[in-house]
């Protein structure tokens, strides 16, 4: 079986600056809740970082839907400050 691997790109504004953000994995239906759930993880982090003068960081967000994945899904990304 070939794992189907799922993307999420995005846009925000956080601490004053334009970011863009993605998120890679396999094997997980997109779904809004999801999408939000990542959204605010890429906000939070990078907002967090940003406090710590960077400008592009790693994305790690644990996952856990009783339904879907009981165990838990770790879904990684990265993000930057968008330059234009």
């Amino acid at each position: 079986m070939i794992a189907t691997i799922q993307l999420f790109e995005g846009t925000a504004v956080v601490c004053c600056h334009r970011i863009e953000f993605y998120y890679e994995w396999d094997d997980l239906e997109l779904t809004d809740e999801l999408k939000e759930r990542l959204q605010g993880e890429a906000e939070d982090r990078a907002r967090h970082d940003i406090g710590k003068d960077c400008c592009i960081g790693d994305l790690n967000c644990l996952y856990h839907d009783d339904e879907i994945v009981p165990d838990g899904i770790e879904i990684h990304g990265r993000w930057n400050i968008k330059s234009d």
